[in-house]
């Protein structure tokens, strides 16, 4: 049996009501329904294409996501019982995908940002993400915010980049409240024996899974 198959009946999760998107780095947010159930996880069924995001308003519909460093944002608005899910690495975030998550949910499921709890899953910690000019000079010009804000300069030449602080920056722009933004503070490089991590291990690394929805 497949390892996400595996996963889900370990939670008592039904595959067959479960989504996965095939991610592409870039900001696309999907809306899904139940006839999308079983996509990416159920042999035949193809995840949702190019996607790095997936919103749903279906009880009983999981949304499914793997990483290894990048974040997994998890959304979920208790009042109108909606939940989303997006995958934010470093193109991602200076695009904005997590602002983008939220007001996807408020066109498509007419959520009031301030109802919504998020959850930052485990990812990899500013101290371990190191990066190059050229990735600050993407975030100069698309980023809404001071890049000081999230890049901390090096003797070497090179930056350490703090994706969970931008990430928090975009979703409390919009609308979040700051404190219903939550981290689980598990770094994946630092920890990497127990959570998958290109950076500790390299591409051909593992990837772990991380799943949002109501069960009914």
């Amino acid at each position: 049996m497949p390892r996400a198959r595996l996963f889900l009946q370990r939670h008592q999760i039904d595959p067959h009501r479960t989504v996965k998107c095939r991610l592409s780095h870039g900001t696309r947010i999907t809306p899904v329904s139940l006839s999308d159930g079983g996509r990416g996880i159920i042999e035949g069924r193809e995840p949702i294409d190019a996607t790095d995001g997936l919103i749903t308003s279906h009880p009983g519909l999981f949304l499914y996501l793997i990483t290894a460093d990048c974040l997994p944002v998890l959304v979920v608005d208790p009042v109108q019982r909606v939940v989303g899910i997006a995958h934010a690495g470093w193109r991602g975030t200076a695009a904005d995908i997590a602002g983008k998550l939220i007001r996807q949910m408020q066109m498509a499921y007419h959520v009031d940002p301030a109802h919504i709890h998020v959850l930052i899953g485990p990812a990899i910690c500013s101290q371990c993400y190191e990066v190059g000019q050229d990735v600050r000079d993407v975030f100069q010009q698309q980023f809404a915010f001071d890049p000081k804000l999230i890049f901390s300069s090096k003797l070497n030449g090179k930056f350490d980049l703090d994706l969970i602080r931008a990430n928090r920056l975009q979703l409390q722009a919009a609308g979040v409240p700051a404190a219903q933004i939550f981290e689980t503070g598990i770094c994946t490089k630092e920890y990497s024996d127990r959570y998958y991590s290109v950076r500790a291990e390299g591409l051909e690394t593992g990837r772990f899974a991380s799943v949002i929805g109501f069960t009914a």
